[in-house]
């Protein structure tokens, strides 16, 4: 199984926090 650490980390922020915490950008 192949997965892109940025996806996987993207994702994962995604789930655990909200779309508001500016840690993706």
């Amino acid at each position: 199984m192949k997965t892109d650490p940025d996806r996987f980390i993207l994702e994962n922020t995604s789930v655990l926090s909200p779309p508001h915490v500016p840690e993706i950008r």
